[in-house]
């Protein structure tokens, strides 16, 4: 569904038809029995744009009078602009101004610095005062907003990066917010040392926070971070990190088969990533119900577990080891000579090498290396190899070295 430019924030192009789309603000969502408004107008093949517009605009109308009434109930007015003041609101600017006043010096001091007693309210007040005395949203107001409508399965980045911001922007209203504040953060930010894959992770899940609360409030404004990615910087690349070549897998191999200095579990570790082609972490993150060795085929299983999650569902899988691995960066510099851009994560690309050569297909070495199989011919058929398959590609690779 794409939004269509014109008179009407409402209006998509929804599979070749003009759809109007709008959603209810989330306090008034019990009150009118829905989530949003939609109406498929008509049909672009005979529709003309003008029309379209007219209608959304009809549609539009008849909503804002559906959320006035619907605000005027929620909040007991009796009117649309009669200010619903609970009481409370005295003893918070009471509050603020007794704070402030303390911080600067006095009441002389504070009326000399400040002529607008909004600008106290907004120098002085904390998030929730500036939301009930200001109407402002604070960012990290619309965070907790967030954590509670819109859970993530990690909330570490978007913690983060509200928590910076705020550290360094200030705790800036979302609907004051502007392209330099972003701008102006996004520099600073990259002073702190963090890597350009970081600040994407973190600026992304800003950009989504924002929008969702835009999205479920019918606020019909620029999100000031879309488009911030970009300003992090690349991500990573295919050319990031190169791949072991066999000499270096064959001289791993030996050490880890003479070693004293190493411990059986990091040996495993080596092991069961070259074998398999499984990452670092996926590996270490192993539980004991995941490596299965009675079976006709031992294997381990790439799943979630109680130890650590999934980058995605993709990723889930069975692997059969066969061969070699890799694991700490320290402990491989001292079986092998690493040249530029040489890694642990080398051996998942040694082993996509690998995969290539002894002719595997696309679809098998995403599977093995546990890749988004994003194709559609893709989607087809089984998700999965079973383990003879699996076996059979292992053996080749660790065959042909």
């Amino acid at each position: 569904m794409r939004r269509l430019e014109g008179r009407s924030n409402h209006l998509y192009d929804r599979d070749g038809k003009f759809y109007f789309r709008r959603a209810v603000p989330v306090e008034l969502q019990k009150e009118l029995g829905r989530r949003e408004w939609k109406r498929t107008l008509g049909c672009m093949s005979y529709m003309k744009p003008w029309e379209a517009e007219r209608q959304a605009e009809k549609l539009t109308k008849q909503t804002d009078g559906d959320i006035r009434i619907a605000r005027r109930t929620v909040n007991r007015l009796a009117t649309d602009d009669e200010q619903s003041r609970l009481g409370f609101e005295t003893a918070l600017e009471t509050d603020v101004i007794i704070r402030a006043a303390a911080e600067v010096g006095g009441l002389g001091e504070l009326q000399s610095k400040f002529g607008d007693q909004t600008d106290v309210y907004r120098r002085f007040g904390t998030a929730t005062e500036r939301q009930v005395l200001l109407g402002e949203k604070p960012l990290s107001l619309i965070y907790e907003y967030a954590k509670e409508r819109h859970p993530v399965k990690s909330e570490k980045h978007r913690e983060l990066v509200v928590r910076h911001f705020v550290e360094i922007m200030g705790d800036l209203d979302v609907m004051r917010i502007l392209r330099r504040d972003v701008l102006e953060f996004i520099d600073k930010y990259k002073q702190r040392g963090h890597s350009s894959g970081t600040l994407r992770r973190r600026l992304g899940a800003l950009t989504t926070m924002v929008n969702h609360y835009y999205r479920d409030h019918d606020i019909q404004r620029n999100n000031p971070f879309e488009g911030s990615v970009k300003e992090a910087g690349p991500g990573h690349t295919a050319e990031d990190r190169l791949p072991l070549n066999d000499a270096q897998v064959e001289k791993l191999s030996d050490f880890l088969r003479t070693t004293n200095s190493m411990t059986d579990f990091n040996k495993a570790v080596f092991w069961l990533i070259i074998t398999t082609g499984a990452g670092p972490a996926e590996v270490g993150g192993l539980a004991a119900e995941d490596i299965i060795l009675d079976a006709d085929i031992p294997h381990v299983w790439i799943r979630a577990n109680d130890v650590r999650g999934l980058k995605a569902k993709s990723r889930e899988r069975k692997c059969n080891p066969v061969s070699v691995g890799a694991a700490l960066n320290k402990q491989l510099k001292n079986a092998v000579v690493l040249g530029e851009k040489q890694s642990v994560y080398s051996l998942r690309h040694w082993m996509a090498d690998r995969l290539r050569f002894t002719g595997a297909t696309e679809a098998e070495a995403k599977y093995i290396l546990g890749h988004s199989r994003g194709s559609s011919h893709e989607r087809y058929g089984s998700r999965h190899l079973n383990l003879d398959q699996l076996k059979a590609l292992l053996l080749a690779v660790s065959e042909t070295r």
